[in-house]
C-alpha cells in the first residue's frame, strides 16, 4: 500500500514539473522583433523574397509575414511554417522597387 501511494505521489509530482516546464517556456518566447532580426539573412536568402514584417491576429498573437514576388507550388514549401512558435504567412505582392524620387531642385527664389 505504502508503495502505490508513494508511486501516486511520484506521478502527481511530475506531471506538476512538467505543467510548470510548459508555462516557463511559453513566458520566455522570444520578441519577435528578436526572432525577425535573427532570422533575416535565413529569409531574405531565399528567392522570391521581397521582405517580411511581423502583424497581428485578431486574438492579439503576433505572426510573421514573408512578401513573395509569387507564389508557385515549385516554391510554396520552401518557406518556413514558423519561425521561434511563431506562426508565418506567406503574402503574394509582386516585385517590389524602390520608389525614383527625383531630388528635389531649389527654385530660383530660394
Amino acid at each position: 500500500m505504502k508503495t502505490i501511494l508513494f508511486l501516486i505521489a511520484v506521478t502527481v509530482l511530475l506531471n506538476n514539473c512538467d505543467a510548470q516546464n510548459k508555462d516557463d517556456s511559453k513566458m520566455q518566447k522570444k520578441p519577435i522583433e528578436q526572432v525577425l532580426k535573427d532570422n533575416q539573412s535565413m529569409l531574405l536568402s531565399i528567392t522570391g523574397v521581397q521582405g517580411f514584417y511581423q502583424s497581428k491576429l485578431e486574438n492579439g498573437e503576433d505572426y510573421i509575414v514573408i512578401m513573395v514576388d509569387s507564389l508557385t507550388e515549385k516554391n510554396k514549401d520552401k518557406f518556413p511554417k514558423s519561425l521561434d512558435s511563431y506562426t508565418v504567412t506567406v503574402e503574394e505582392v509582386g516585385q517590389i522597387k524602390p520608389l525614383n524620387r527625383e531630388e528635389k531642385k531649389p527654385s530660383p527664389e530660394e
